[in-house]
């Protein structure tokens, strides 16, 4: 995955000398666009005054662990939640670009398709979505479909990604492993999970259980790199904490492309802003 940068630079550099002279504006291009908790509200109440009946029916009850709702109680509840962040990510093309991602992010999470879309949203230049569903039973949760948006030298790119296969089981023992495909045209990556010791992470003064798990991206490429480690709420889907530490390598016309992502993040309410 993440290869979406080599394209978009290649086809400035085929664009000719017109294009490699705009192309010199963007070099050491460190734009960042922050989309602030308010912002990220404001477009979730206007997706909801869009998609909800002239009649909403009432609010689904707080996705929390140990409540006795089923599925329900494993998806996040709807919501903007806010992120204590730090790190950012980077290309060394055409003398190099990188963004320093703001100190606060957010993860906005709609109802969609068969459970929820959860955006990760760094700025308006980064994002990822996760279209997640819990299984029948409530004891796992499926990822279905993966969106990674990115923009550099001011050419943007996203990819859309269905995803098949295990899913994360929900509170299961440290050492249990489950693996997923998630593939687009002519490009297929293998996800594999495994379950860690759980922890207890400190948010907003109050200690909560988090279920721990690690994932690794393999697309095929020996040089590539890609680890996430996520802390969830106990029994849920709510990320509580996550570091993102991703390196990929692609051959282009102007050579070896490096990308670099390195993230942490750090939940600040377990109650989201509507």
């Amino acid at each position: 995955m993440r290869r979406w940068v080599i394209g978009g630079v290649v086809v400035v550099v085929l664009g000719g000398a017109g294009a490699l002279v705009w192309l010199l504006r963007y070099r050491t291009d460190t734009k960042v666009t922050p989309v602030g908790v308010d912002a990220a509200v404001a477009e979730f109440q206007q997706s909801r005054r869009v998609s909800l009946p002239a009649e909403p029916a009432s609010d689904p009850p707080a996705a929390t662990a140990g409540d006795d709702a089923g599925p329900l109680a494993v998806l996040p509840e709807a919501g903007v939640y806010a992120y204590a962040t730090s790190g950012g990510d980077g290309v060394d093309a055409l003398g190099g670009a990188s963004h320093e991602y703001p100190a606060l992010t957010t993860l906005t999470v709609t109802p969609a398709g068969c459970g929820v879309a959860q955006r990760w949203v760094a700025a308006e230049e980064r994002f990822d979505q996760f279209l997640t569903c819990a299984t029948p039973d409530g004891s796992g949760v499926e990822l279905a479909a993966f969106t990674e948006f990115h923009e550099f030298f001011g050419i943007s790119e996203r990819d859309d990604f269905l995803c098949t296969g295990d899913p994360r089981p929900v509170g299961a023992a440290a050492g249990t492993t489950w693996t997923l495909v998630c593939a687009r045209a002519g490009e297929r990556a293998t996800w594999s999970g495994t379950v860690l010791e759980p922890e207890t992470i400190t948010v907003d003064g109050t200690d909560v259980a988090t279920d721990h798990v690690a994932w690794e991206i393999d697309n095929g490429d020996a040089r590539d790199r890609q680890l996430t480690e996520t802390w969830y709420l106990a029994g849920t889907d709510l990320v509580v904490r996550r570091v993102i530490d991703n390196r990929t390598i692609e051959g282009s016309v102007v050579g070896d492309v490096a990308y670099t992502e390195t993230a942490e993040l750090l939940l600040q309410s377990l109650t989201p802003s509507r």
